[in-house]
């Protein structure tokens, strides 16, 4: 078995997309529940943003799609109880990096419904600015970079900085 915490994440990103251009969050009683880390702040400041995040669910099949895949693969690495291994493996802290992994521990912990979609922040000029995904982002082939919309979105962000 791996030695370490980010042995575990390798592991589990072997099948899966090489690139995941998403977010998974949980959302219960219609509030959002995603951990806060400190790489967040240099990221705000970096980019002129305010702390008040935002969140944009994917569509409904995009979501089943992603979610659905990522069960699957937690199923043959750690098995049926795969959130409460997550659980123990992480001591129950969420780790930055690895939203799937924090959004099964809470919902394990305290119920509601895993989410993936867009994340960001909200910037301190107006608008919204898309740390994984964006506005654009509708299809599975859209979050795994198999189109030119994650290409599309940088170039869009270099524009404005302008």
């Amino acid at each position: 078995m791996p030695t370490n915490k980010k042995d575990y994440y390798d592991i589990m990103a072997m099948d899966l997309p090489p690139t995941m251009a998403g977010h998974f969050w949980v959302v219960r009683d219609g509030q959002v529940v995603d951990p806060k880390f400190e790489a967040h702040k240099y990221i705000q400041k970096a980019n002129k943003l305010t702390e008040r995040p935002c969140h944009l669910p994917a569509p409904i099949m995009c979501q089943q799609v992603m979610l659905s895949s990522h069960i699957k693969k937690a199923k043959q690495v750690f098995g049926e109880n795969y959130a409460a291994e997550f659980e123990r493996i992480f001591e129950g802290r969420p780790r930055m990096g690895m939203c799937f992994f924090n959004a099964v521990m809470e919902q394990h912990r305290n119920g509601g419904e895993i989410v993936f979609g867009s994340m960001g922040w909200e910037r301190k000029s107006g608008g919204k600015f898309y740390e994984y995904g964006g506005e654009e982002f509708q299809t599975y082939a859209d979050f795994t970079g198999k189109t030119n919309v994650f290409e599309k979105a940088v170039a869009t962000e270099l524009r404005r900085r302008k």
